[in-house]
């Protein structure tokens, strides 16, 4: 996506699950407007680490990573940016559910206790093999969760002739349900060639709520994927990443 052919002015390969996904609208417009060429790998339930898998049967025993750095490898493309659910892969679904727990060859982690230090550690493993590769990394923290589906509860909104944004929840909130996996990125990254990118000041209105619909648009399709049109709130967080790889 993005350039193509002679157009193409430089590569930047995107990395991450469905949430990485659901960006690929926008990276598909900046990759055109700016002359980068995008590679994308985008897999649902899979965090963007190599030798690891989600705790899951349908996954069990899997390493989805590792052949992402082999074509990093093979391919002179010297960008990479990442983002995912990353709590996901810590601390289970909000319900409890814990099949995407991040796993290795000697832990299928059952506990967000045995899936931590895995994150960590295969996650700054990941990154420190891209930047032994020459690669920079970009990394965006978790998109919040919203507390119900954004569509529906926009759409109510509108026909009470509400503020679309009337049941959105205090960014604040938002930042302190975060904290914990942002401690682990933290901890993953630290002294790595990496930058790390926060989109929630980009979701947040001028009255520090967590914003659902922005110019009259519903900004997600559930409760944390981007929409296609809703993704462009973050156009101002991206484009000094394409910027960047025009000056390579």
């Amino acid at each position: 996506i993005g350039a193509e052919g002679e157009s193409a002015k430089g590569s930047m390969l995107v990395w991450g699950d469905s949430h990485m996904g659901a960006l690929m609208p926008l990276f598909d417009k900046l990759g055109k407007e700016h002359g980068i060429r995008i590679y994308p790998v985008a897999t649902p339930g899979i965090c963007p680490t190599a030798e690891t898998y989600s705790a899951s049967s349908s996954h069990a025993g899997k390493d989805p990573g590792t052949p992402v750095l082999k074509f990093l490898e093979a391919n002179p493309i010297k960008h990479v940016f990442m983002t995912s659910r990353w709590d996901l892969y810590v601390y289970g679904l909000p319900g409890g559910e814990k099949n995407y727990l991040l796993s290795d060859a000697e832990t299928r982690s059952r506990t967000p206790e045995e899936a931590a230090p895995i994150f960590v550690k295969y996650l700054r493993k990941t990154v420190s093999r891209l930047n032994e590769l020459g690669i920079k990394v970009w990394l965006m923290r978790d998109v919040g969760l919203q507390p119900r589906s954004v569509p529906e509860t926009v759409a109510q909104a509108a026909s009470r002739g509400m503020d679309l944004n009337s049941f959105a929840i205090p960014a604040s909130r938002v930042r302190a349900k975060a904290k914990p996996i942002n401690a682990l990125l933290d901890e993953a990254l630290a002294g790595l060639d990496v930058t790390i990118l926060d989109p929630i000041p980009y979701l947040t209105d001028n009255s520090g709520r967590y914003m659902m619909a922005k110019d009259g648009v519903a900004i997600f399709n559930d409760r944390d994927h981007f929409s296609p049109t809703g993704s462009n709130v973050l156009a101002p967080l991206l484009t000094p990443v394409f910027k960047s790889v025009l000056m390579e």
